[in-house]
Order: structure tokens, then sequence, then C-alpha cells
């Protein structure tokens, strides 16, 4: 700490009597008494400080565990969410292909309708053609005949 009696007789040399000398170191090593740590107060100070991390780092654990805990929760609520939105949309894709097959079927048929209507005015017409040619050449052949006998 502090030498006392060194400091006095360092105050006499310059001129204080004794009395004010020890007055003044005796204030002063109050002073430094009441404003210094002691070993056991640094002791202490460090025992309280080694406390207070342990309760921070258990706070932090607890706190961390729990963060943990809630973004786990949330991640499988999202998860959740996220697979009946495919299902979902899987769903709905299913349903839509129905439609359009169903739509291309009914399509298809109508197509197939036209082409056999279509397939039976041409036979029609082919036949009335085939007739007409028929007749035509009969007319020829039976023309040239007659040209022919006179």
């Amino acid at each position: 700490m502090i030498d006392s009696l060194r400091c006095a007789q360092k105050l006499e040399e310059v001129g204080f009597t004794r009395l004010q000398a020890e007055t003044q170191v005796g204030m002063m090593a109050d002073i430094i008494r009441s404003n210094l740590a002691t070993v056991h107060d640094v002791k202490d100070l460090r025992v309280a400080t080694q406390h207070d991390m342990r309760e921070l780092r258990s706070e932090m654990h607890s706190e961390f565990a729990s963060v943990r805990s809630e973004m786990e929760i949330e991640f499988s609520s999202v998860r959740a969410e996220m697979a009946q939105g495919f299902a979902d949309v899987r769903n709905e894709m299913r349903t839509e292909f129905k439609a359009i097959r169903s739509e291309m079927a009914q399509e298809s048929a109508a197509i197939r309708s036209e082409m056999a209507q279509m397939e039976s005015r041409i036979v029609i017409r082919l036949a009335v053609a085939m007739g007409v040619m028929m007749t035509l050449m009969t007319t020829i052949i039976l023309g040239a005949t007659a040209y022919l006998v006179r």
C-alpha cells in the first residue's frame, strides 16, 4: 500500500509541520483505503463475475434452445403447408388433365362422326357419278352400235 512514514517525512521536508504531514498522509490513506480495491474485493468481484457469466451462459443456452424449438415448430408448419400446397397442385393438375382428356375424347368423337358423314356423302356422290358415267357409256355404246348398224 502506501508508505505513510515516508510520505509524512517528504511533507515535513517541504515545510509542513509534523501534525500537518501526519494529518495529510492519514487523510490520503483513508481516501485510498476507501477507494482502492483490496485483494479480497477483487476476489469477491471475480466470484460475482463468474457467477454472472454462468447465469448468462445458462440464460443464453435456454434462449437458444427455445429459439431452436420455435424454429423447428415453424419449419414443420411450413413443410406441412408446402406438402399440402403440392398435393393441392397435383390434384388440380389431375382434374385439369381429366377435363382435357374428356374434351379431347369428345372432339375426337365429333371428328370421327364428321368423317363418317363425309365418307357417306363421298360414297353417294361416287355412286351417282358412276351411275352417270355408266349411263353415258351405255348411251355412247348404244349410239355407236346404232351408227355402225346403219
